[in-house]
Protein backbone atom coordinates (compact mmCIF):
# COMPACT_ATOMS: atom_id res chain seq x y z
CA UNK A 1 0.00 0.00 0.00
CA UNK A 2 1.18 3.62 -1.18
CA UNK A 3 1.74 5.72 1.36
CA UNK A 4 -1.04 8.39 0.51
CA UNK A 5 -3.13 10.49 3.17
CA UNK A 6 -6.84 10.18 2.74
CA UNK A 7 -8.47 12.98 4.71
CA UNK A 8 -12.07 12.92 5.93
CA UNK A 9 -14.18 16.50 5.63
CA UNK A 10 -17.74 17.51 6.86
CA UNK A 11 -20.32 19.87 5.01
CA UNK A 12 -22.98 21.10 6.68
CA UNK A 13 -25.82 22.33 5.13
CA UNK A 14 -28.52 20.53 2.65
CA UNK A 15 -29.53 20.81 -1.00
CA UNK A 16 -32.02 23.33 -0.45
CA UNK A 17 -29.63 25.85 0.63
CA UNK A 18 -26.60 24.38 -0.80
CA UNK A 19 -23.43 23.42 1.71
CA UNK A 20 -20.43 24.84 3.61
CA UNK A 21 -17.49 22.45 4.04
CA UNK A 22 -14.70 24.20 6.33
CA UNK A 23 -11.11 23.56 6.19
CA UNK A 24 -8.91 24.18 9.05
CA UNK A 25 -4.94 24.42 8.86
CA UNK A 26 -4.17 22.65 11.60
CA UNK A 27 -6.17 20.13 11.71
CA UNK A 28 -6.25 19.37 7.65
CA UNK A 29 -3.08 21.23 6.28
CA UNK A 30 -0.64 20.08 9.28
CA UNK A 31 3.23 21.03 7.94
CA UNK A 32 2.16 21.81 4.46
CA UNK A 33 2.75 25.62 3.55
CA UNK A 34 0.55 26.63 0.91
CA UNK A 35 2.54 28.13 -2.22
CA UNK A 36 0.44 27.62 -4.77
CA UNK A 37 -3.48 26.66 -5.96
CA UNK A 38 -5.34 25.95 -8.60
CA UNK A 39 -8.50 24.41 -10.13
CA UNK A 40 -8.64 21.41 -12.77
CA UNK A 41 -11.88 20.38 -14.52
CA UNK A 42 -12.55 18.48 -17.23
CA UNK A 43 -14.91 15.80 -18.72
CA UNK A 44 -14.84 11.91 -18.89
CA UNK A 45 -12.95 11.48 -21.91
CA UNK A 46 -9.71 13.47 -20.64
CA UNK A 47 -6.38 12.60 -18.38
CA UNK A 48 -4.83 15.22 -16.83
CA UNK A 49 -1.74 15.30 -14.77
CA UNK A 50 0.18 12.10 -15.62
CA UNK A 51 3.62 13.03 -14.08
CA UNK A 52 5.22 13.51 -10.54
CA UNK A 53 6.98 16.10 -9.15
CA UNK A 54 10.72 16.13 -7.22
CA UNK A 55 9.84 19.00 -4.79
CA UNK A 56 6.26 19.48 -4.36
CA UNK A 57 3.73 17.48 -2.31
CA UNK A 58 -0.25 17.69 -3.71
CA UNK A 59 -3.19 17.77 -2.03
CA UNK A 60 -6.32 17.35 -4.08
CA UNK A 61 -10.05 17.96 -3.16
CA UNK A 62 -13.15 17.34 -4.60
CA UNK A 63 -14.88 20.14 -5.65
CA UNK A 64 -17.81 19.27 -8.34
CA UNK A 65 -18.68 15.84 -9.67
CA UNK A 66 -16.95 12.87 -8.94
CA UNK A 67 -12.57 12.36 -9.93
CA UNK A 68 -10.04 8.74 -10.60
CA UNK A 69 -7.02 9.88 -8.69
CA UNK A 70 -4.09 7.28 -9.50
CA UNK A 71 -0.82 7.59 -7.68
CA UNK A 72 1.97 5.08 -8.07
CA UNK A 73 5.33 4.89 -5.98
CA UNK A 74 8.82 4.84 -7.63
CA UNK A 75 8.40 1.11 -6.78
CA UNK A 76 5.50 0.62 -8.64
CA UNK A 77 3.10 0.23 -6.47
CA UNK A 78 -0.59 1.96 -7.41
CA UNK A 79 -3.38 2.92 -5.90
CA UNK A 80 -6.71 4.49 -6.65
CA UNK A 81 -8.57 7.03 -5.14
CA UNK A 82 -12.22 7.73 -5.64
CA UNK A 83 -12.99 11.65 -4.59
CA UNK A 84 -16.61 13.39 -4.63
CA UNK A 85 -18.36 15.82 -2.88
CA UNK A 86 -20.49 12.64 -1.71
CA UNK A 87 -17.60 10.50 -0.61
CA UNK A 88 -16.51 13.19 1.40
CA UNK A 89 -12.14 12.20 1.77
CA UNK A 90 -9.60 14.22 -0.07
CA UNK A 91 -6.18 13.01 -0.34
CA UNK A 92 -2.47 14.86 -0.02
CA UNK A 93 0.45 12.92 -2.29
CA UNK A 94 3.55 13.34 -1.67
CA UNK A 95 6.91 13.83 -3.83
CA UNK A 96 7.95 11.47 -6.09
CA UNK A 97 4.55 9.80 -6.50
CA UNK A 98 3.39 9.14 -10.33
CA UNK A 99 -0.01 11.33 -10.38
CA UNK A 100 -2.56 10.77 -13.40
CA UNK A 101 -6.72 12.34 -13.21
CA UNK A 102 -9.47 11.10 -14.85
CA UNK A 103 -12.51 13.08 -14.26
CA UNK A 104 -15.81 10.65 -14.18
CA UNK A 105 -18.31 12.86 -15.21
CA UNK A 106 -18.80 16.17 -17.43
CA UNK A 107 -19.04 18.48 -14.46
CA UNK A 108 -16.64 16.87 -12.20
CA UNK A 109 -13.37 19.74 -10.85
CA UNK A 110 -10.83 19.20 -8.38
CA UNK A 111 -8.73 21.80 -6.40
CA UNK A 112 -5.67 21.03 -6.17
CA UNK A 113 -3.03 22.98 -3.16
CA UNK A 114 0.93 22.81 -3.60
CA UNK A 115 3.32 23.47 -1.27
CA UNK A 116 6.20 24.17 -3.70
CA UNK A 117 6.15 27.63 -6.12
CA UNK A 118 6.16 26.31 -10.05
CA UNK A 119 8.79 25.40 -11.16
CA UNK A 120 8.87 22.96 -15.15
CA UNK A 121 12.58 22.08 -13.92
CA UNK A 122 10.69 19.58 -10.62
CA UNK A 123 7.80 18.59 -13.06
CA UNK A 124 8.69 14.51 -13.82
CA UNK A 125 7.65 13.83 -17.06
CA UNK A 126 8.97 10.83 -18.64
CA UNK A 127 7.54 7.69 -16.94
CA UNK A 128 10.24 5.28 -18.26
CA UNK A 129 12.95 7.58 -16.10
CA UNK A 130 10.95 8.06 -12.98
CA UNK A 131 10.16 3.82 -12.68
CA UNK A 132 14.12 3.28 -12.99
Amino acid sequence: MIRIKTIKFKSYGNKKIGFLIPFYLEKHFKNFKLERFFIINGNNKSIRADHAHRKCEQVFIPINGTTKIEVISQKEKKENFIISEKNKIFIRVPKLHWVKIKFMDKKASILVLCNYKYDKKEYILNKKKFFK
